[in-house]
């Protein structure tokens, strides 16, 4: 080869060199940054793929708020019924944190928000299947029924216990 020609080989090898070089440089800050990304998610909160279900606790406040119902003494005046009503607030309030609502409905008994614990014969002017009294509020969590509203249902008088 003449010097021309090894001059040019030669000049060519230096342009693939620096592109190779260059690739190279681009390829290294790629996998640096990708590395910067892997620590990031690392630190970040766990998130973990299910669909949402409803706090843990809820199930509990329920149990909490049944029991409270229960106690006697509620509506006296005297530090029992002051404290008593205070739990029952923040009970509420718990409730509200967590996004549980109550539900006491009257109306039409539906069974898939209704479970009827017990009968009451109808008289005049009241409804049948429909709800006479609320025993015990359902709940829902965002929409999604945690425990269905327990009522006693009015019913013709020879059905009535």
């Amino acid at each position: 080869m003449t010097r021309v020609g090894d001059a040019l080989l030669s000049g060519l090898g230096l342009v693939r060199r620096a592109q190779a070089e260059a690739a190279l440089g681009r390829a290294r800050r790629e996998r640096d940054a990708v590395v910067a990304e892997l620590v990031e998610l690392r630190r970040a909160p766990k998130i973990i793929d299910r669909p949402e279900q409803p706090p843990e606790v809820a199930m509990e406040l329920i149990v909490l708020a049944d029991r409270l119902a229960d106690l006697p003494g509620r509506d006296g005046g005297d530090q029992g019924g002051a404290l008593l009503r205070w739990l029952d607030g923040r009970v509420r309030a718990m409730f509200a944190a967590c996004e549980v609502t109550t539900i006491e409905e009257r109306g039409p008994v539906d069974p898939l928000r209704h479970q009827v614990v017990g009968a009451r014969a109808a008289g005049p002017g009241d409804p049948l299947e429909h709800v006479a009294e609320t025993v015990r509020p359902g709940y829902l969590w965002r929409d999604v029924l945690l425990r269905p509203q327990q009522v006693v249902a009015f019913v013709e008088e020879e059905d009535a216990p």
